[in-house]
């Protein structure tokens, strides 16, 4: 027979190299030879004086030497061989669980356990000494196997024992060394069956010695990547051919073959399994990216399912960290939960006791005095003597007390002001006392609680929190004032800021187009991000929009541990920010490159994998955003509303992502409820939890610990259901006269004074408008009719939006952060006006008490204007 001589650069692999005779002789004959190479070893080294653990180890070594080199010269599967990473990390199993790990708990039993029996009982003596030492080792063999064989049954039956099995069925490819990939703490339960029970029995250590050899062998023969064939030994020995099986990635053929030295068990049970007309196509999980280093493997078994999907895995730190706050959650649930749910069976009398705490605590107050609130009153009382109140009634107690320090409005000075857009120009100022600290403190544990309940994944591994600025500024007194939520953010538990993606200082960044990109660039270096909070999902989706707008620079960041826009960021907060940047992650940057390419729409699944809660607004005008962030992210993330939460208090606590609905923190404020339809027509009755109905939609009023006192808050509440006896509520939206897109709360009154400074300013008289808040669009239009003929939208749009940035804190942010458009304007055809009379004197309004409503959603509207639109050419419309 010719052999063709091999063209220039061709290689000849080394299985190529075998003569074709020994090919097909060799795959036979490698197993037996070798297996009796090892033992006869271990016969001729005791009979030379070696000591026991020389004879023991020196053929185990041999039988690992020898089956690398025929891993080189006649693999199994070229696909198999072994890359450095995965021999490194696997000799790490070797000699840590293989080596170290037994020798360990055999020093345990021996000098530990087995001398505690020998005094409680005396020595055993039932073992058969007396026999063969090969014999004894077929013996302790076929006894160790049995117990094997239930102990591997039950770790792929059982899922908390599977979780520390995956780790072994692990590799997708196998090879000798790889044998060794155990979890300690199963190697630990193997220990039990197969050594102690024999150590125990006081089997002879020759005994125990051999049955290593054959054990340690024999498992890298079932492991190897050489072309073997086992003949009728497939019904003998637990052989390559039948363990490739064990380690296919379809489970039906997985369960199969769990014999560790022996085959017999599996075939007196039924589980043997040896198709003859084709080879096992793919090993390992489902789980293609199941974590592949040492340490990563060690702590895989924490998290569950983690064989089938993707998941993040912990760090011995963050592994500590987790711990800690299932502790902590299950204090809140016993400490504080069960309170709230005990008080929850009677709301009226738990809202009684509050009424009186506050009133007692103010009882010295300016306020107090002048409204009679000074003695311990009932509810009735309480309503008869002081009528409803909005922040402009109580704006001059609570500047005043800021100005004097005496207690206008509170017994003592608040510790800080949370800020938010008020009805005129002027911000509000809500005063924050310590007090109220604690209960906004008691309320963020007791909804934490609840969604660690909804997902505890969740909190596994990083949180990214979008919040406001904690400091914006202080008062005359030198009091600070900032954001709700950015107070909340930087009062959270040590605990839980170790997990924070973000450091409290990016809030305070004033430029928007720097703040955002910081966010981005700090949240895409976290591939591990579980849980994603802000107010309002628009939010999300403007980052998502960054993502691609900045595509490249965040990339070159990432890769290089920098930040781009970092000139932009006062020198205050650079330090910090800067710190967090500075670690380079070129890996990272690979991964997003394909996720941020030219042409693609990232989503949160794209950028963090392993999200598994996101804690958002889901009611009112915040659905329409909501609608389109649902599709962005993993399809197993919990999504699950923020609670009504306000500068003003925390309204409630939304108990199940089932529902947007919330309980009421009734246990620290007081409620007033007034239905919709009485509210409008004549201001009442107020009514308390207790007599809320479910289905019924009612204007809200709260009376807090911070001197809020029957304050307006100009929300619609709708009762979603009863928790125990208290409402459960839901926000619904702002009142009549208020619209809020993305949190702005823009006020009917700030329109009004806005367009009466852009008449002025473009010289023209309005007729009839009505500003439309368009919440799908994100963006307010406004509907105009003039009486001359003004015709220059642009310049009208502009001017608009800078009148209500100036009058409105909350409008000026949304525009500046882009999550919210600018103003559109619809030139109306004359007449207009009195059609849109005529249309609602038809449909019952009475013509004496006509008005028009300035401000309003789209979907309010009431009055079709497309057939009045004025349409305009491009050189007005310019």
């Amino acid at each position: 027979m010719s052999v063709s001589p091999l063209s220039p650069g061709e290689e000849v692999s080394q299985s190529e190299r075998v003569p074709g005779s020994l090919k097909r002789t060799l795959p036979w004959v490698i197993y037996p030879v070798t297996m009796l190479s090892c033992t006869a070893m271990f016969f001729l080294l005791g009979e030379l004086g070696w000591s026991l653990i020389w004879a023991t180890y020196v053929p185990v070594l041999c039988g690992a030497i020898t089956i690398t080199a025929l891993e080189k010269i006649m693999p199994a599967r070229e696909e198999w061989t072994a890359d450095r990473e995965s021999v490194r990390n696997d000799l790490v199993f070797m000699v840590v669980v293989q080596v170290v790990l037994p020798w360990l708990l055999s020093l345990f039993v021996a000098f530990g356990v087995h001398r505690w029996v020998n005094e409680q009982w005396g020595a055993a003596d039932i073992w058969v000494h007396a026999w063969p030492i090969w014999l004894q080792v077929v013996l302790m063999i076929f006894l160790a196997d049995f117990m094997r064989y239930w102990l591997h049954v039950a770790s792929h039956k059982y899922p908390l024992l599977w979780r520390l099995h995956a780790v072994h069925h692990s590799p997708d490819k196998l090879y000798w060394l790889n044998v060794g990939r155990f979890h300690p703490v199963e190697k630990s339960l193997q220990f039990l069956c197969d050594a102690f029970p024999f150590i125990l029995l006081g089997v002879n250590q020759e005994v125990l010695a051999l049955y290593f050899v054959f054990y340690a062998v024999n498992g890298f023969f079932q492991h190897c990547n050489i072309r073997l064939h086992f003949g009728w030994l497939n019904y003998v020995i637990s052989s390559a051919e039948l363990h490739r099986w064990h380690h296919s990635m379809i489970a039906r053929e997985a369960n199969s073959n769990y014999g560790n030295n022996t085959i017999f068990w599996d075939l007196l049970f039924g589980t043997w399994y040896l198709p003859r007309e084709r080879e096992v196509a793919e090993l390992g999980l489902l789980n293609r990216q199941y974590p592949r280093d040492f340490r990563s493997l060690l702590l895989a078994p924490c998290i569950a399912g983690l064989d089938r999907s993707q998941g993040p895995v912990e760090t011995w730190r963050e592994w500590l960290l987790n711990f800690l706050i299932r502790l902590d959650m299950l204090w809140v649930g016993w400490h504080e939960y069960r309170g709230v749910v005990k008080a929850a069976r009677n709301p009226a009398a738990c809202q009684q006791r509050v009424l009186r705490r506050i009133l007692n605590r103010h009882r010295d107050t300016r306020f107090a005095r002048q409204f009679g609130l000074t003695e311990a009153l009932d509810i009735e009382e309480f309503r008869a003597r002081l009528p409803v109140q909005d922040y402009e009634s109580l704006r001059p107690y609570v500047m005043r007390q800021d100005r004097t320090g005496e207690p206008w409005l509170n017994p003592q000075q608040p510790v800080m002001y949370h800020v938010t857009s008020g009805t005129t120009g002027s911000p509000k100022f809500i005063p924050v006392m310590a007090s109220t600290l604690v209960g906004l403190k008691k309320c963020q544990r007791l909804a934490t609680y609840l969604q660690f309940q909804a997902n505890p994944g969740g909190f596994s591994g990083r949180i990214l929190g979008l919040v406001g600025p904690a400091f914006e500024g202080q008062l005359d007194s030198g009091i600070p004032f900032g954001s709700a939520s950015g107070n909340l953010y930087r009062s959270t538990p040590k605990l839980a800021q170790w997990k924070y993606v973000l450091p409290v200082d990016v809030f305070e960044i004033q430029d928007y187009q720097a703040k955002y990109y910081t966010i981005l660039r700090l949240a895409l270096q976290e591939r591990n991000v579980t849980y994603l909070g802000t107010a309002n999902p628009s939010t999300l989706l403007r980052l998502l929009e960054v993502a691609v707008e900045s595509r490249d620079q965040l990339l070159r960041d990432l890769e290089q541990g920098t930040l781009a826009c970092a000139e932009k960021i006062p020198v205050e907060q650079r330090g910090a920010i800067l710190r967090a940047c500075q670690q380079s992650d070129p890996r990272r940057a690979d991964e997003l490159r394909t996720v941020l390419q030219e042409g693609n729409s990232p989503t949160c699944q794209d950028l963090w994998p392993f999200l598994k809660l996101v804690a958002t607004w889901t009611g009112g005008s915040c659905g329409i955003a909501l609608k389109s962030l649902k599709s962005k992210l993993p399809p197993d993330a919990t999504l699950i509303d923020l609670g009504i939460l306000a500068s003003e208090l925390c309204v409630s606590v939304t108990l199940s992502p089932a529902s947007n609905a919330g309980l009421p923190t009734f246990w620290e404020n007081f409620f007033e409820f007034v239905d919709v339809r009485d509210y409008e027509q004549h201001g009442g009755p107020f009514l308390t939890l207790d007599q809320l109905e479910v289905g019924q939609d009612y204007y809200l009023f709260v009376t807090t610990s911070a001197g809020l006192f029957r304050y307006a808050m100009h929300d619609i509440v709708r009762v979603q259901g009863r928790f125990e006896q208290t409402p459960l509520i839901e926000f619904l939206q702002k009142g009549a006269g208020v619209t809020s897109i993305t949190g702005e709360k823009l006020y009917e009154s700030q329109v009004l004074q806005a367009m009466r400074e852009v008449e002025q300013v473009c010289g023209f008289r309005t007729r009839f408008y009505q500003f439309v808040a368009d919440e799908v669009a994100a963006e307010y239009i406004l509907y105009l009719e003039t009486d001359v003929g003004f015709r220059n939208p642009m310049l009208l749009a502009e001017e608009l939006d800078c009148r209500l940035a100036a009058l409105n804190y909350e409008y000026r942010a949304k525009r500046d952060s882009r999550r919210l458009h600018p103003p559109r304007v619809c030139f109306l055809k004359h007449g207009t006006l009195d059609c849109y009379k005529q249309q609602m004197f038809k449909r019952g309004r009475s013509e004496s008490q006509f008005k028009t409503l300035s401000l309003c959603y789209r979907r309010e509207l009431e009055f079709d204007y497309e057939p009045f639109l004025i349409l305009l050419n491009s050189d007005e419309q310019a």
